[in-house]
Parts: structure tokens; sequence; C-alpha cells
């Protein structure tokens, strides 16, 4: 090869080595330039920012149920958004030996005859955390359902309330439930012995024993009604029932984790009348008990049909039927 041939060769090498350095020094760069731009520039659309929302309030949420396992305790306690909706309803029947009649036995110390009614409460939850909440509603009430139609007897909205939930789990897996609440009294029954207003406490707690299937617990029912001052006689004042104080012992057995059945009676059961003749004179009421069956197909749904009856007057004529069903949204 000649000189000028040699000088060629080695100029046309140089070349291509000095621009393989520079392709591959400039990927480098680049890599590097890459690696360092901090994620925070990417910008998220409105969906992806709202499904990451969504999972956070999602993950937040199912802490409570982690907590509460109590499948009447969830219901009570509301959805777990921050803004949902709520509905309560109870019906009260008749006597199981006579399920179509339209009146109610009274039993437990009750002194106001009631019909059979279907009232409950409708209305808006606030989430604050995942363990408080407050809800604002209004009553929904109909007499006697089975037996008169809607413009005999029409659905009216009464009672409205406030009510504010707490629920938690405490110590050593004890689940407890709180309601504290104010209801302004407008239905016929009530006002029909100068009701005005009810301020209530109403306390649940529940324990599993050991690693079993039943849960013990207790209710603690507390409430003090506010009458007007004007003068009615003495059979109304007799049934002018001003403070109550209850407490329930509770066991319950849960054949699935959507399914309990329950009982509960009373062990305290202490009523002021209006008639009374000092504050702290209470009258016992009778004793009663609960049996029921707890159904949750879903977390926010939960029936329970339950009777209520007298351990000392056990009959069929005395053993009233009633339902519960609790729906959020």
């Amino acid at each position: 090869m000649t000189k000028n041939k040699r000088f060629y060769f080695l100029a046309v090498v140089c070349v291509l080595l000095g621009g393989s350095l520079a392709v591959s020094s400039a990927r480098a760069d680049d890599s590097q330039d890459d690696s360092a731009s901090p994620t925070s520039s990417l910008k998220l659309d409105k969906s992806e920012k709202e499904k990451i929302h969504q999972k956070v309030d999602k993950e937040m949420a199912q802490d409570l149920d982690k907590d509460v396992t109590d499948i009447q305790m969830r219901a009570g306690s509301g959805a777990k958004s921050k803004w949902s909706s709520s509905y309560f309803f109870h019906y009260y029947g008749p006597a199981i030996n006579d399920l179509t009649s339209g009146s109610r036995p009274l039993i437990g110390g009750q002194r106001n005859p009631q019909p059979t009614d279907l009232d409950g409460n409708v209305g808006l939850r606030y989430r604050f955390d995942k363990n408080n909440s407050l809800f604002m509603a209004i009553g929904v009430y109909k007499s006697d359902p089975l037996h008169t139609n809607e413009a005999q007897q029409p659905v009216t909205f009464n009672n409205p309330m406030v009510d504010y939930n707490y629920t938690s789990k405490l110590f050593d897996g004890l689940q407890f439930g709180s309601d504290t609440e104010y209801i302004q009294s407008t239905v016929p029954y009530q006002t029909s012995i100068n009701q005005i207003g009810q301020f209530a406490s109403y306390l649940t707690i529940v324990k599993q024993l050991g690693h079993s299937r039943y849960d013990v617990g207790a209710w603690v029912n507390t409430w003090y009604d506010i009458f007007g001052n004007q003068k009615v006689s003495s059979k109304v004042a007799s049934e002018q029932n001003d403070i109550g104080f209850q407490a329930f012992p509770t066991l319950d057995y849960r054949p699935s984790d959507s399914v309990k059945l329950w009982t509960s009676f009373t062990v305290i059961n202490q009523m002021h009348y209006e008639v009374n003749p000092g504050f702290f004179q209470f009258t016992p009421a009778a004793d009663y008990q609960y049996l029921g069956v707890g159904f949750a197909p879903t977390r926010d749904l939960y029936f329970d049909p339950y009777v209520a009856f007298e351990p000392a007057q056990v009959s069929f004529n005395r053993m009233i039927f009633n339902l519960t069903t609790d729906i959020n949204f």
C-alpha cells in the first residue's frame, strides 16, 4: 500500500471511531437527562386524578371494616364515603299470633298505646373520618301500614333529627358504637301526650369470644323527653315518660360473615314519669327479651327481623314481631 493510501485509510478509521464515540456519548447524556427528570413534571388528567383520589378514599375507609366486624354496627355507622345517604326503617308489628292486627300489646313498661307502624329516618351523612360522622334526617311515619291506604293514612314526614355517630375498636378487640341524637317530636302519638322532643344516647359494645364465632356485648340506652307546660289529664301525665335508662347484655352467633343469630334481655329497665314524686324516683319496668336474625347481603345493607317478649309472660299474644332495615349509599 502506498503512503497516500495508508494516510487516507488511517484518516477514515479515525473519523469512524470518533463518530462512534460521539454517538455513544450523546446517548449516555440523553439517558442521564431522562433519569434525572423529576416525576413531578408529569401532568395527570382529571380522570387519572379522580382514580387516585378514589383509591385513597377506599383504602382509608376500609380501615374501619378491619377494626369493626359486627355487621349491624357497620351498617349503623353509615357508608364509608365522605358524603352519603342513609335510610333506617323500622316496622313495629303486632303480636305474632295475629300478624294482620293493627295494634301492638304493651310490654316492657310501655304505657302509651301505639298502633303498628312503619317509621324510620331518611337523610344525609357527612363523615369527618373513618370513625366519626354526622347524620341529619327527617322522619318517615305511616300508622297501621297493613290496613290503611295512602288516602286513609298517608305517609307523613316528621320528627326531624340530628345524630352524631362514633364507631371504632377500642382495646383488646372491643368494638364500640355510639349514637347521640336529638329528635323533634311531631308524630301524633307523641304530640297527644304533649311531647316536644327527645335527647337520647345509644351505646353498643361487642367482643368476640376467643377465635370462635360467638360474640358477647351490651346495649345501654338513655333518653330524656321534653314535655310542654300545658296542663294535662292524670291519664296523659301517667304516660309522660321523661327519663329512661336501659341496659341489655347481648349474645350473638355468626354462622357466616353475613349472618348473625342474636338475643338480648334487659337487666336494667328504669323509667321516670312526670307524675313521679321526685326527680330521682324511678319506676322499674317489666323486663323483656329479644330474639333475632341479622342478615347483611352487602356491607351497607342490613335486615333484622326479631321478636320482643316478656320472659315472665311468654305467650304468642304478647310476643311482638319487628323488622329493622339499614340502607346506606
